[in-house]
């Protein structure tokens, strides 16, 4: 038995090291991606402040503020790598980061010749955040196996923001090709936003004010977990989560209504008139989105400020009573 034992945690210290290399790939993809923001962000905001293309000026808007707000998350999680790596006794690679920072600004430069390309730079954040998430996966079963609670807990978070902003890009494909034909010149065919018909707090309010700042592209707003539990308790609303399987399956809002995001607008018929709906995701990103789209459609729809994460930091209820936000 005492063999077994000698084996295993000879095992784990060999893994350690492939723990710190990964960590630090995590790290170089963090630090490209930063690169990458710098110029893609100026142009959009170039764009956004010369008032040339009013069309899609509040699209310009909203990815300036999402992209924004993401890069922040992202120097957040460069840091947070980089620490942990210091506390593992390593540092940064710096030929990791130079071959992927050199790729990044080739990038980023790439994709302003002849003009903001706002599709090319969408599809290349997609595919970088899947990258992400997929480094930031192996990560956290690696630490998993070598009992690194502490790296494991890190990928897991970091990974849930990457995954709520690939899903954000995805559900604005729509918009961004609206940007992406206003910037050439040409005719968007973009659907004119029809008002709500409908009172809120006796006065009727258009699609396009009532759901500013949260809908797609858009920024944090709505309800606190305490209201929204309060409004799910009395009967008030109806909880919509909106996240994936394996996310749901580690700890939910009881009696939670769930119809995973790709999937809401085929099951709009499951959600009330007569009732207010919050939506929820990890960190809200993806249900802000979520609630924007229902209430363009007429829905009493507010999103849960902060998500999932939020409602376990405020010690909410959960299912199971064990649960967990992945």
């Amino acid at each position: 038995m005492a063999k077994s034992y000698d084996d295993a945690d000879r095992g784990r210290g060999e893994l350690r090291g492939k723990v710190i290399a990964q960590l630090q790939t995590v790290h170089a993809l963090k630090s490209s991606a930063l690169r990458m923001f710098g110029p893609m962000l100026a142009d959009v905001r170039r764009q956004k402040d010369s008032q040339a293309l009013p069309e899609v000026h509040d699209l310009l808007e909203r990815m300036a503020s999402a992209f924004g707000g993401h890069e922040e998350a992202t120097r957040d999680h460069e840091h947070r790598a980089r620490a942990r790596l210091r506390a593992l006794g390593a540092g940064t690679s710096k030929p990791r980061e130079a071959a992927l920072g050199t790729a990044a600004v080739m990038r980023g430069h790439l994709g302003r010749i002849g003009g903001q390309n706002h599709g090319a730079a969408a599809r290349d954040a997609f595919v970088f955040e899947h990258l992400e998430i997929a480094s930031w996966e192996l990560l956290e079963h690696l630490a998993e196996r070598v009992a690194d609670s502490e790296t494991a807990e890190l990928a897991r978070s970091c990974r849930g923001d990457d995954d709520d902003m690939a899903a954000l890009i995805r559900q604005n494909f729509p918009n961004v090709l609206s940007l992406m034909l206003a910037s050439e010149g040409l005719p968007t065919m973009r659907e004119v936003e029809e008002p709500i018909q409908k009172e809120e707090h006796g006065r009727e309010v258009s699609a396009e004010n009532h759901s500013r700042g949260s809908e797609a592209l858009g920024g944090p707003t709505g309800v606190s977990v305490q209201d929204a539990a309060r409004l799910h308790a009395d009967g008030e609303a109806v909880v919509l989560d909106v996240r994936d399987s394996p996310e749901w399956e580690a700890g939910h809002i009881p009696d939670a209504l769930w119809i995973p995001m790709d999937e809401v607008e085929g099951r709009r018929d499951e959600l009330p008139r007569d009732r207010r709906v919050v939506t929820v995701c990890r960190s809200g990103k993806r249900s802000g989105t979520v609630a924007a789209g229902l209430r363009e459609r007429g829905y009493e729809a507010d999103n849960i400020r902060g998500g999932m994460e939020t409602w376990r930091e405020a010690g909410l209820p959960m299912e199971p009573v064990d649960g967990y936000v992945a």
